[in-house]
């Protein structure tokens, strides 16, 4: 996974030892020394590298640094900034961003890179949104991962967030006496447990879910007399799925 993790660290800040060119991909502080050797791709440490003077500023991303070395591997013009050419002396610190805070976009600008757990108010559809496991979901859960599943394919990620897609289908049953659900929205990954409860139908029957995919699934229309699926049958039903 990439840009997944954001780290923190407090209070840190100090001065670039040598000069970075825009191309650096590599900056030097004695300061750095003491940082953890756990940055990579997927968890990194953002800072900024800034001249008050100039008032310019450039966000850097860390992610990989060795036992003790007053260096650090970066990746450079990140969180809308633009690489520039820095001096030695330049003042580099561990700061609060526009991503660590609950920032104003639109669903079309939300950033591609964000990490778990950003979140942002959607000026577009004013609700609060965050980076969850495989996309983007609203800023709410409705159990842990270890309270939910397991899914009928199998187990569910620890850092899985749950959400609820629910609506109301009226249909005919095809020839295999199933009706399709699409949800409005799909799931960032899965559906955990879709399930319907029937409102009317033309027949004696009993309602089930299959074909269950992160984008919805089938009503199944069951015969009360024998079991078998119902077809040509009218269903009217409340329909809800958890998901992650």
């Amino acid at each position: 996974m990439a840009n997944e993790f954001r780290d923190v660290q407090d209070y840190l800040f100090g001065q670039l030892s040598v000069a970075a060119s825009i191309s650096d991909t590599s900056i030097s502080c004695a300061d750095f020394a003491n940082l953890p050797t756990l940055y990579t791709t997927g968890r990194f440490l953002p800072l900024t590298l800034h001249d008050p003077a100039l008032k310019v500023k450039e966000v850097v991303w860390v992610t990989a640094h060795v036992a003790a070395s007053s260096s650090v591997t970066v990746t450079r013009a990140k969180e809308s900034t633009v690489a520039r050419a820095w001096g030695a002396g330049t003042q580099v610190l561990c700061a609060p961003t526009i991503r660590d805070v609950l920032s104003v976009v639109t669903r079309a600008t939300i950033p591609s890179d964000a990490h778990l757990g950003a979140r942002f108010s959607l000026s577009d559809e004013n609700l609060v949104v965050e980076k969850i496991l495989g996309g983007i979901g609203p800023s709410v859960g409705t159990a842990q991962p270890a309270e939910m599943g397991p899914r009928i394919s199998g187990s569910i990620p620890a850092g899985a967030v749950f959400t609820r897609r629910a609506g109301y289908k009226s249909g005919t049953t095809n020839g295999s006496g199933k009706i399709a659900v699409a949800y409005p929205a799909a799931f960032a990954n899965a559906t955990v447990a879709p399930h319907v409860t029937i409102i009317d139908a033309s027949a004696s029957v009993v309602l089930g879910a299959t074909d269950i995919t992160a984008s919805g699934f089938n009503i199944v229309a069951y015969r009360c007399s024998d079991g078998l699926p119902s077809t040509s049958t009218s269903v009217t039903c409340w329909w809800g799925a958890d998901g992650y």
